[in-house]
């Protein structure tokens, strides 16, 4: 009688903390989508937010949201579909933590570049006045760049 009664108090416990996981996961990954929102109102109520990164913004949370849907869509979520998911919802944090953070009161000049290319500035080309004997170039890369010369001007 005694081993039924711990066999069954058990079983109790070990259904009420899968039960306990299971919301509790659920639970954490609806905060984040609310989070992000939550942090989109924020940033367009204190005016850190433009009108050309809210409308950016909303369009990334559409895409999550219908990538969402679509991944549930066969009845259950794989593995490799909950970290596309999970990538999809990190990349749109920061691009949210760097549209609070910008400098801009306006839309940016070139919003409509896609990976960031507005928040980096790139050095202009250099122009030589004499370019009858010159060999160089430039590499322009998201935060760096380089640039040569030989030639020209003797």
């Amino acid at each position: 009688m005694r081993e039924k009664i711990v066999k069954t108090i058990g079983i109790s416990l070990a259904l009420l903390l899968i039960g306990g996981g299971v919301a509790w996961a659920d639970k954490k990954h609806g905060n984040r989508n609310q989070n992000q929102k939550a942090r989109i109102q924020q940033g367009v109520r204190t005016g850190e937010i433009t009108k050309c990164e809210l409308k950016r913004l909303r369009k990334e949370q559409a895409r999550i949201h219908a990538a969402r849907r679509h991944a549930a869509a066969d009845g259950c979520i794989s593995r490799r579909e909950r970290q596309h998911l999970q990538r999809m919802r990190d990349r749109a944090g920061r691009h949210i933590y760097f549209a609070k953070h910008n400098p801009w009161t306006t839309c940016p000049p070139r919003a409509h570049k896609k990976h960031h290319a507005h928040y980096r500035q790139h050095a202009p080309a250099p122009v030589l006045s004499n370019d009858w004997f010159y060999f160089g170039g430039h590499i322009n890369q998201p935060g760096w760049g380089f640039g040569w010369a030989t030639g020209g001007g003797f």
